[in-house]
This record gives C-alpha cells, structure tokens and sequence, in this order.
C-alpha cells in the first residue's frame, strides 16, 4: 500500500520570522501532515529530495542517486544523525529500476542536507523515524534530466514499492515557486568554482547569515531574485490533486526557471512521488496547505494523499 506526502522546505524555517498567518497556515498544515504519517504508520519511506551542493557536486553529479547508506550533514539547524536505511529494500528497489530503464546511481556513502532532512523530521520524530530509502533528483546543478525522468523515475519506484506489501509513504521534499541565491557554476575566468568540486564546502557561519539576509532582503523587495508566484503554485497543486501529471509537468526548463525561479525545479521531488502512487491507481488528497513566505525564500505548500476516488 502506498500514500504520498509532500511538503516544502526552507533553511530559514525557524530563523527568520515570518507575518502570523503565515506561520499559523504551515505550523498547522505542517502538524496535519505529520497527523497523517502517525495514523499511517509506515513500514518504510521512500524518500526524494534535492541538495544543495553539501552532499553532491561537480566533481560527479548524477541524476539520480539511491543511499544504501546515509548520513545527514547537519546544516542550518537539522538533525547530523545516520539515517536507517534497510539495505536488503534499497539494493532491491535500486535493480529494479535499472531494469525499468532508469539510469540510477546508489551511494554507500551518501550524505543529505535540509532538502531531505528538514522534511523528513518535520514529518515524523527523530527517535521513531521509520527506516528510510533516500532517493536523490539533481534538481540545481545543470544540466538537469527533464521532469519526464523523474516521473519514469517515480513511477518505477512505485511498482517495485507496491511489489513489497509494505505500508510505504512516499516522501517529496522541496518546492514550490522560489529563486534563492545559489553558488554560480563559473568563476570570471570560465573555470567550474572550486567551491562545487568538494562536499559540504557552503555550511559556514558566514554563508549561513547570508542566506538569512537575503530572506529578510527579499521580503522587503531589495533582491533581483525572481518573485514568487502563487499563482503558478496554485495550477501545479492543482493538477497533482486532480492526478493530471502531465499537467504539472508541463513547463519545464528555462521556462519554469522564468516563471517560477531557477529552484522551482525541486517539484521534480514531488512529480516523482505522485508517479509512485499513481501507480497503485486513483487517488485523493486528505490535506493540503500552501503560503507564500518570502521571508523563507519559498512558496510553501504541503499535500498528503492516499489511494480513493477523487472528492
């Protein structure tokens, strides 16, 4: 059996404040999700997730990436614990979807940042966290397999996660509409910056108040940074409600980053788990939430679904 949950994140969760409704719309969607998960009680997560240059890099970027083991990194404030991740399931679920066609790297020492960690934490509690399979999605450094592989990703993933029996909730972390700063690729002099050749070079101090400055700069309109557009958040929401993925795909590439900012592309996170489930069939979505928070650089929306008929 299969359910879904997705949600945002943010680095600036819990450093920069945010308008009181804005905070009351995620605390409390955020507390109904993880409602959701305990009443589940899942046997395993399957987990996609971005990075953010701490755990992946230039020096061999892959599309995708199964952990057969996995440490967190520790930034902004989560957790730096060594996640539980049943060895037997992953190498499985690894297989089969290179057989499915889906060019996948596995880890023995993959190591995720806030893009997998805030969510996942936000979702259940750390001392009784489930064991988690951590399925990595480039979704920053180009060039960045279209949404079509994430959806053949996800999709493979759910036939091999029904084949189980488990209980299995199916986690996407990131999203929706946001354009935060990011390390450039190229130095003046056209070389790649030495900074996205190693692990974990950006968790400093220093880098960390920058980030946090760019939020409060960014809500009060000082920033280049492309806006947020609830409206599009709004359609995407709504076609993976309706179970139209080809909808929420749609717009991709150069495109997305346009409309949506040059992050936007972390909802690969999200078309990957609704193929999942949509594997197992129709589906209907029990809660959801959505703000805008410029504060925390992001349009913040979560959405938990399980298999039924549409309401």
């Amino acid at each position: 059996m299969l359910n879904v949950c997705c949600v945002s994140h943010s680095p600036l969760l819990g450093h920069n404040r945010v308008p009181a409704e804005i905070e009351r719309t995620v605390t409390d969607g955020i507390d109904r999700l993880r409602k959701q998960v305990q009443s589940y009680a899942p046997d395993v997560i399957i987990m996609f997730g971005p990075d953010h240059y701490r755990g992946f890099n230039y020096r061999l970027m892959p599309q995708f990436c199964i952990g057969l083991q996995c440490s967190t990194v520790g930034d902004f404030g989560t957790p730096k614990v060594t996640l539980d991740v049943p060895r037997e399931l992953a190498e499985g679920l690894a297989s089969h979807v290179l057989e499915a066609g889906v060019d996948v790297a596995v880890s023995e020492a993959m190591r995720v940042d806030h893009g997998f960690t805030q969510a996942l934490f936000l979702l259940t509690e750390e001392a009784s966290t489930p064991p988690v399979i951590p399925v990595f999605i480039n979704c920053a450094a180009a060039p960045i397999a279209p949404m079509a592989r994430a959806r053949a990703l996800g999709e493979a993933v759910g036939t091999y996660a029904s084949a189980t029996g488990l209980r299995v909730l199916l986690v996407g972390s990131g999203g929706l509409s946001h354009d935060p700063p990011m390390p450039k690729k190229l130095t003046a002099s056209g070389e790649v910056s030495p900074r996205l050749l190693v692990d974990g070079p950006l968790d400093d101090s220093a880098t960390q108040g920058r980030v946090i400055q760019a939020g409060l700069d960014f809500a009060a309109g000082r920033t280049t940074f492309t806006p947020l557009n609830p409206e599009w958040d709004a359609r995407f929401l709504q076609a993976l409600r309706d179970g139209d993925i080809d909808a929420a795909m749609a717009m991709d590439g150069d495109e997305l980053s346009r409309v949506a900012g040059n992050a936007t592309h972390e909802v690969r996170t999200w078309i990957a788990a609704f193929s999942a489930l949509g594997t197992e069939g129709r589906y209907r979505a029990v809660e959801e939430f959505y703000s805008p928070a410029p504060e925390w650089l992001v349009g913040f929306g979560g959405m938990y679904c399980a298999p039924g008929e549409p309401a």
